[in-house]
């Protein structure tokens, strides 16, 4: 098809060298850059072929390609340089194919060329750098000066005017030399101009280069790069990564690749060890022969060989794979908790006194032809007022994928594993692996309530979903849930998890629908938009049942804790009946936006309503009211305010909500001690008028935080609250509150 347009478009001459070998040499010179050329695409329209350079604005019809993206390439055919100009920018062949409709009105010689990779890549890098070349426009081409050559000049003078000079009269000289007079008139006249012979001496005529201007945005990305490099020392990664992200976009080669290994050492130091791999890799691939590439790559192999156990003895006859060693870190955690309440008029009361112990470990063993990760969370309570101790198990899960026959399983106490499931359940996830942008999963097992719960045999679901990727940037999952409890229908689901990414942000979204209740469940929308570099928005939505629809839902408010017993008072129309009464809807809209203002300063705004609708009263629970929520905040947070190194953070909250009118006032600073040390300040006042009474309450709350931190391995904490309280009330004026929090953290 290429092939037979190029043939009806070429005149004979340009046939001929179709059929020869091409070979392209460089790009010459740009005529035109629009803004919108970054991205350099595979079709352009060769308008003219040149075997030697010209001066462009002698060509007829040249204004028509003004506002075209034009420029001339230096191609190499049988060992003969041609200068082409080229014009336009096309993705697809129908695109140029009408450009050249357009221009073949004005030049009838002109066809469709496609682009060579390695033409692409010098436009692309000249546009990306921002690479000033000749531009065949200016009048000062090269090209044009050899007219007047200092040889012709030396050739004609002695010939000439030995016979022209002395002549006095104009008959006589005809006479003499009449042929002589006639030839060298046209010959001398447009050559010999006195006033030029002392401009152009004899010497080599050197080619004007263009005045090297830096774009703005080069030197803008230079200021980044400074300011990243700042921001290195003052181990602010989290800002490192987001200024050298901005650098990549606007900045030259040399710039993005510095940038690019900015990003990928800060991630190291965050410990995001997967993240920083990708960054590296992605370098490599970019810049396989820049200078940073050595470091790079040292850099990489580190991070894909830092899992190697020291302790292990490799030998020379039998050495094991780095990656087949067991990886285990985890921590070990104890906090106390003391509150007592100190009123006027009654004694103190001790409200809490506990001891909470935590235990987190992670496990991988990684191979050529498997992964295994298990992961333990769990806790102790001890609660030392009523005598009591409790034990809560988060999540105790194995997760297997194999890579050869590309299958995942997981099985244990987890969460977020299987679509469709609400929260925390104890079972297993298969999923097939098989295809890049499409995979599925069937998972069964038992819902859990709360940590606290042991597995509950009496509910239990059976489900299964697909995930593919229809589009570059989208994601999409769509389950199916079915879930039993005593033998009734707790849920049956049909509902989609979507997500899309861009340079700007992201969306992600869910929808449920109940089947068996025929009731939408729930909808949620979560949006983060980049507006620029320094302005954020942040948007949810959501509308839900609440607390979301199921048949346990039927036991609130009921004498009876399990529902077997409920089974036996009640049928089975009148318990989903109870579900749906205990059942209602809510809507929550929040808006948020984060700006920063320069380096140390930052601003942040949100608004938040929402709703609830009253219940309906039946089998014996009371009709709980609808209730609205206004709440509106705003944070200014500042680096040096106080000290060189604080971080403070002023803020006020006015909430409207359906029982009260509060106004809240508070100011946070974190400040870096010596030797370890961090502290915390914190201060809160607040006033809340009630809606349901005469009732005006002002709370004052300071409290300090101190952290501890001798080595990686161990911190220790502590904090003292103090809450005052003042209620106008007759038997109850005041009331102070003290919180006291101790603790540590063991890493391993």
């Amino acid at each position: 098809m290429l092939m037979a347009v190029l043939i009806c478009t070429l005149p004979l001459t340009s046939m001929a060298l179709l059929a020869a070998t091409s070979k392209f040499l460089n790009v010459e010179s740009f005529v035109n850059r629009p803004v919108d050329s970054d991205n350099i695409k595979s079709y352009g329209v060769n308008i003219l072929s040149f075997t030697k350079p010209v001066n462009l604005e002698d060509i007829k019809n040249i204004a028509v390609l003004d506002k075209d993206f034009l420029y001339v390439n230096k191609v190499s055919i049988n060992d003969v340089v041609y200068y082409r100009l080229i014009s336009g920018n096309f993705a697809t062949l129908k695109q140029a194919k009408k450009h050249l409709s357009r221009v073949k009105k004005h030049f009838s010689g002109a066809w469709v060329s496609i682009r060579r990779k390695v033409e692409k890549q010098e436009l692309t890098k000249i546009l990306a750098e921002k690479i000033l070349l000749p531009e065949f426009k200016q009048k000062e081409v090269v090209e044009r000066l050899p007219v007047v050559a200092p040889i012709v000049v030396a050739k004609v003078i002695p010939v000439i005017t030995p016979k022209i000079i002395p002549a006095i009269n104009a008959k006589k000289t005809s006479k003499v030399l009449p042929p002589i007079v006639a030839k060298a008139v046209p010959r001398v006249v447009p050559i010999l101009v006195p006033k030029l012979i002392p401009r152009l001496p004899p010497r080599v005529i050197k080619k004007i280069k263009p005045k090297t201007v830096i774009p703005p945005q080069i030197a803008f990305a230079e200021k980044l790069l400074e300011q990243a490099r700042q921001l290195f020392l003052d181990r602010n990664y989290a800002r490192v990564v987001t200024v050298s992200n901005k650098i990549i976009e606007i900045g030259s080669v040399e710039q993005k690749q510095k940038a690019m290994e900015f990003v990928g050492i800060a991630r190291e130091r965050q410990r995001k060890f997967a993240q920083a791999v990708a960054i590296y890799s992605q370098f490599l691939n970019l810049y396989p022969e820049s200078k940073l590439a050595s470091k790079i790559k040292i850099r990489l192999t580190g991070l894909k060989t830092m899992r190697l156990d020291p302790k292990v003895q490799m030998t020379k006859n039998k050495r094991k794979k780095m990656d087949e060693n067991w990886r285990i870190y985890g921590s070990l955690s104890q906090y106390y908790r003391d509150d007592v309440v100190d009123r006027d008029t009654l004694d103190s009361e001790q409200v809490n006194s506990s001891l909470v112990s935590d235990v987190n470990m992670y496990a991988r063993r990684k191979t050529d032809k498997s992964v295994i990760v298990m992961r333990f969370d769990a806790g102790l309570v001890n609660d030392f007022l009523d005598k009591e101790s409790e034990t809560r198990l988060s999540r105790a899960m194995i997760n297997y994928t194999n890579n050869e026959s590309s299958y995942q399983l997981i099985g244990g106490r987890q969460s977020r594993t299987a679509k469709g499931v609400l929260g925390r359940f104890d079972g297993l996830v298969y999923k097939g692996l098989s295809h890049d942008n499409f995979d599925y999963s069937v998972f069964t097992g038992f819902p859990v309530q709360s940590s606290y719960d042991s597995l509950d045999s009496e509910r239990q679901f059976l489900g299964s979903s697909i995930h593919f990727k229809p589009y570059e940037k989208v994601e999409m999952d769509v389950y199916v849930v079915q879930q039993q409890l005593s033998g009734l229908t707790d849920r049956q689901a049909l509902g989609t998890e979507f997500q899309y990414r861009n340079d700007k942000g992201f969306l992600y979204g869910i929808i449920d629908y109940d089947i068996f209740y025929s009731d939408v469940n729930n909808i949620t929308a979560i949006t983060n938009y980049r507006y620029s570099d320094k302005l954020v928005f942040n948007m949810t939505y959501d509308y839900r049942n609440s607390p979301l629809l199921t048949t346990l839902n039927a036991l609130q408010g009921q004498q009876v804790e399990s529902m077997e017993v409920l089974q036996t008072l009640l049928s089975d129309q009148e318990i989903y009946q109870l579900a749906e009464d205990r059942t209602t809807k809510s809507q929550n809209i929040f808006i948020g936006s984060n700006y920063q203002i320069d380096d140390s300063r930052q601003l942040y705004m949100s608004l938040s309503l929402s709703t609830v609708e009253a219940s309906v009263e039946s089998g014996g629970v009371a009709a709980a009211p609808s209730t609205s929520d206004i709440n509106f905040s705003t944070d200014y947070s500042v680096k040096g305010l106080l000290f060189k190194d604080d971080y403070t953070t002023l803020g006020v909250r006015l909430s409207d909500t359906s029982s009260s009118e509060i106004i809240s006032l508070r100011a946070r600073s974190r400040l870096a001690g010596s030797k370890g040390f961090r502290y915390d300040p914190r201060l809160r006042l607040d006033y809340r008028k009630s809606k349901t009474s005469e009732v005006d309450q002002y709370i004052l709350k300071p409290s300090l935080k101190v952290t501890y931190k001798p080595n990686k391995k161990v911190s220790f904490e502590g904090s003292l609250g103090i809450e005052y309280s003042n209620f106008d009330l007759p038997e109850l004026n005041d009331q102070t509150q003290y919180d006291v929090f101790l603790g540590y953290v063991y890493r391993f």
